[in-house]
């Protein structure tokens, strides 16, 4: 007995490239959050570059340096886990409905 074979249309892989390229570039752009919280000793508000969609994974405290001058860097794994699953669940979700949609239009009399 034969397996069918995983494929998908040209089409499809362009597609999943661009939204791909989209989640990445979310999840790599950093942008401005601030930390109001009574666990910093020096200031009420701090100012971070916060990383990750849909979830924060990391942060870079600006203006706070190590003795060796490299940043604070605060990472959160289990997020970083989540935003990885939630790409993968927009990736398969895009391959899908792209594929559903070609099938259709290739075929419009079956019922799919």
């Amino acid at each position: 007995m034969r397996f069918p074979r995983l494929q998908f249309h040209l089409s499809t892989a362009i597609i999943l490239m661009f939204v791909a390229g989209g989640l990445l570039w979310a999840n790599m752009r950093p942008f401005d959050s601030y930390i109001v919280a009574n666990m910093l000793p020096v200031k009420p508000a701090e100012l971070t570059l916060a990383y990750g969609f849909p979830f924060c994974y990391g942060r870079d405290w600006v203006g706070w340096v190590k003795d060796d001058g490299s940043h604070i860097w605060d990472w959160r794994y289990g997020n970083l886990v989540l935003d990885i699953l939630v790409a993968l669940a927009i990736l398969l979700a895009t391959a899908i409905l792209c594929e559903w949609l070609t099938r259709r239009r290739a075929n419009p009399k079956s019922k799919i």
